[in-house]
């Protein structure tokens, strides 16, 4: 009987090692077909002139259909949706049509429309590759489509009145762009140069279809923008005309809490203005790591670096650095105005702000800024903001100023390491309180056990 049992469990683990072969080989299947699918991905005529009976036949023994589970680690999608995606709107089939909505679903940057939205998008888009170097879209030409990245990497020029050519921005997979000549019906030329300096992928939707599901939408995103940007005394001081040109080519972003927006020695490429939210303003402080003994213990404990004279430096272990949290911004605070003219001025900008602040200290950010919570907040393109600001001259004095009284708060070093330092140990105390607290509470329990347990 015993014989027999062993004999048994041996059938069963060769049948379950059998099977497990079985499985194997059917994945190598459809993994050799979904790689003969990849390498035709961006080449749909390929796949049906290459396409054999054999391959056919393959393809219809697997348990799956690769095309609807293969993970794709290019944004766009499978490449049925690819090749739906190279035929144009009016050609493709009601299968075609689905497959387009369902990859609008998903696309990165398009999670701020609506479902509906999204969908009409999907029937609609139409798709385009550039190589490196080519010009998407001119400074001065007419304005006829509406852009989103798929892959790939474009750098926005502007050409200013004095002749200068300016990089504005670096658009990445997920921006858009296209937008603002199409927004107005008066003005239908290019405002900036757009080129490739990757090989990009881009959907684009034409005048009518823009018009027809994007512009409301867009239109209500530029009027939170200058909503917010006029509430703030500084912006609106530059009046009506130049806060809707800032909110024209400004950005939306909302972020998760500890999320990084500058950190410190960053140079700044925007105007940062908090819409709803709040920010931690943390600095890299050093202090010194001093031992010190007590009751035959040796311990360490932090002090500011370099040390106060009251303090013996021969006991000093070691300097380490520290990220303190210095203050915090909230609603309506903006950061980066005089970076901004200082990297993005005109000549006379620059030397006007460089009699009022120390340039060479203020172009890098003197500190990091992370969300401490849920953050909404505005990206003020800081070239357009140079050029409105260019209409206001008696601005600049006011930005000094504002620069200079918010950096006064931070230039003590020795008042921020001392308030470090006292606030880790207020930490450690509540810490320490907490713990005694929990251990009263279980002692006076088992206390009560224990005379429970005597008179019983």
């Amino acid at each position: 009987m015993h014989h027999f049992e062993e004999m048994e469990t041996k059938r069963r683990a060769i049948e379950r090692w059998k099977g497990a072969i079985t499985q194997v080989l059917r994945r190598l299947r459809a993994t050799r077909s979904i790689g003969y699918v990849n390498k035709h991905f961006f080449n749909p005529v390929a796949v049906h002139a290459s396409s054999s009976a054999t391959d056919t036949a393959t393809m219809r023994q697997l348990r799956f259909d690769p095309e609807m589970y293969r993970v794709v680690k290019k944004p766009g999608g499978s490449s049925l949706a690819m090749m739906a995606l190279y035929k144009s709107p009016e050609h493709r089939s009601t299968e075609d049509t689905n497959l387009l909505e369902i990859m609008a679903q998903s696309l990165p940057g398009f999670e701020k429309y609506s479902f509906v939205m999204r969908r009409a998008l999907g029937r609609v888009m139409n798709f385009s590759h550039f190589n490196n170097k080519s010009v998407i879209l001119k400074q001065g030409h007419p304005a006829q489509s509406f852009y989103h990245i798929l892959n790939g990497e474009l750098e926005v020029r502007i050409v200013r009145p004095d002749g200068a050519n300016i990089r504005v921005r670096v658009l990445r997979s997920g921006d858009s762009f296209g937008e603002i000549a199409l927004l107005d019906a008066k003005q239908t030329r290019r405002t900036a140069t757009v080129t490739a300096i990757t090989d990009v992928d881009l959907l684009w939707f034409d005048r009518d279809d823009y018009d027809q599901i994007l512009k409301g939408a867009i239109v209500k995103e530029m009027e939170e923008r200058e909503n917010y940007i006029s509430k703030t005394p500084f912006f609106a001081a530059m009046g009506p005309e130049a806060v809707k040109a800032l909110a024209s080519t400004a950005e939306m972003l909302e972020v998760q809490a500890d999320t990084t927006i500058f950190s410190e020695g960053d140079v700044s490429q925007f105007i940062m203005l908090i819409c709803e939210g709040e920010c931690k303003v943390l600095k890299l402080l050093d202090f010194a790591k001093v031992r010190v003994s007590h009751r035959g213990n040796t311990r360490f404990q932090l002090h500011p670096h370099p040390l106060p004279n009251t303090v013996d430096s021969s006991n000093v272990y070691a300097v380490v650095r520290k990220l303190a949290k210095i203050d915090k911004l909230e609603e309506q605070a903006h950061c980066g105005v005089t970076s901004a003219i200082i990297t993005a001025g005109s000549p006379s900008q620059i030397a006007t702000i460089g009699l009022l602040v120390n340039v060479r200290n203020t172009i890098w950010m003197p500190f990091s800024l992370v969300s401490a919570s849920r953050l909404k907040y505005i990206a003020i393109n800081r070239h357009t903001f140079c050029r409105e600001l260019a209409n206001f001259p008696e601005l600049l004095e006011r930005a000094a100023e504002e620069h200079l009284t918010f950096m006064e708060r931070y230039s003590n070093v020795r008042s921020m390491q001392i308030s470090f330092i006292e606030r880790r140990l207020w930490e450690m105390y509540k810490k320490e309180a907490v713990k005694s607290y929990i251990q009263d509470i279980r002692n006076k329990e088992l206390d009560r056990k224990i005379l429970h347990n005597v008179f019983q």
